[in-house]
């Protein structure tokens, strides 16, 4: 088990966002997060990466409990890809991605299994002829292709991904599934926040809906996507088709 959360509740500004969540990811999971906006996706992830305090419930990282790690014990054992990504200085883009092997040595320095860990990812998101180009003088979609390769650098057994689709073209966001994938069946754990349910359906091993706070469904997509179930999150009907792909309808009103 790489990540256990257990009865967790989470309240921000007073206001109650997660309610006595409890899930965990292993080995080999690829888990997409989905959910209406404003169901908790984002503030699960946060939690689940170390960045918000708990009002209950308890959080383990490779069976440590979360509160013991150091914050660099905690990065290398993963990594968070946000869903607002700013820059806040002019970069090359190789710098950048860089920036993920923090947690593994001198941020000024770079040894030869960090400059490989770099290129690898560059050239597992397609972003390698991007390396010497400022981030500041990229498109939406190449930074978002750039700052998942900063995730992927850190090497981490657990990937924590918040839209790690948005603002790529068509093309792009299957590559980014299909990486994401890949990266399961190599032994680390992927967990994804995602609003595409067709992508989720068709490259996650498993989906985890998340409705007002806490989970309402957890297991095989065909068992969570279910006509049912997305009519009473998503207002929407759905159904697999016999390849496996999901179509979705909206509710006649």
């Amino acid at each position: 088990m790489i990540l256990e959360l257990d009865h967790i509740s989470v309240s921000l500004k007073g206001r109650r966002i997660l309610n006595d969540i409890s899930m965990s990811a292993r080995e080999g999971e690829f888990i997409g997060l989905i959910g209406p906006n404003g169901a908790g996706k984002s503030t699960l992830l946060r939690t689940a990466a170390g960045l918000l305090p708990v009002e209950a419930g308890t959080r383990r990282l490779a069976g440590a409990a979360m509160e013991t790690l150091s914050p660099r014990e905690r990065a290398r054992a993963l990594s968070y890809l946000p869903q607002t990504r700013p820059l806040y200085w002019a970069m090359p883009v190789r710098s950048l991605v860089a920036l993920g092997r923090f947690a593994w040595g001198n941020p000024l320095t770079e040894d030869a299994r960090d400059a490989e860990a770099v290129d690898c990812a560059l050239a597992a998101c397609g972003a390698g002829h991007l390396a010497d180009r400022p981030a500041s003088e990229l498109s939406g979609g190449e930074l978002s292709r750039v700052h998942l390769a900063r995730a992927l650098a850190g090497e981490t057994p657990l990937l924590l991904a918040d839209e790690p689709a948005a603002a790529l073209d068509p093309a792009h966001q299957l590559s980014v599934m299909q990486l994401l994938r890949a990266k399961a069946e190599e032994g680390k754990a992927v967990i994804a926040a995602l609003h595409d349910l067709t992508l989720a359906a068709r490259y996650c091993t498993r989906i985890v809906m998340v409705h007002e706070g806490g989970v309402a469904a957890d297991g095989a997509p065909k068992d969570v996507l279910t006509d049912d179930q997305l009519q009473q999150v998503f207002r929407i009907r759905a159904r697999f088709d016999a390849e496996g792909g999901l179509a979705i309808h909206a509710l006649e009103n």
